[in-house]
């Protein structure tokens, strides 16, 4: 008698090596969504550096970086209801904590931050002086510049 098919062990070896295959797969996917996260963190700090010079050039200061001024509420760079406050709410969604930002008194400095993702334990900062760094630990919250 001449029977044609698989085997159930033949079955569950195969199945067995697509879940391996599998699992391997998914594992890499979530190290490049963790590693686009990071770059979605850092365009979004570069944005606010840009901006931040832009603010500079027009008012001579780095006052609507940070802080909300004027009559209107939203008119700081990092404000969730301001012109740029896509990048903030970006920069959040994609480092798990709203990008913390300080300027000096005088607002002739500043510096902005977020945690990273891939880089646990890593913080990008962008400061007024042009610096765009990874650094290893928070900067101090009174920060106006990356260390």
């Amino acid at each position: 008698m001449n029977k044609r098919g698989f085997t159930l062990i033949e079955l569950l070896v195969v199945i067995a090596i697509i879940g391996v295959l599998s699992s391997i797969v998914l594992v890499s996917v979530n190290g490049a969504r963790n590693k686009a996260k990071d770059t979605a963190i850092k365009g979004g700090l570069d944005q606010v550096r840009i901006a931040g010079e832009l603010s500079y050039d027009t008012d001579g200061s780095y006052s609507a970086v940070c802080t909300e001024e004027g009559a209107a509420a939203g008119n700081s760079t990092l404000s969730a209801t301001g012109d740029y406050g896509r990048i903030a709410t970006n920069v959040e969604t994609n480092a798990g904590s709203a990008p913390a930002c300080n300027e000096n008194t005088s607002s002739t400095a500043y510096a902005a931050w977020a945690p990273l993702v891939a880089a646990s334990g890593s913080y990008i900062c962008v400061d007024s002086t042009g610096a765009s760094k990874t650094l290893e630990a928070a900067p101090a919250a009174d920060a106006t510049v990356c260390p």
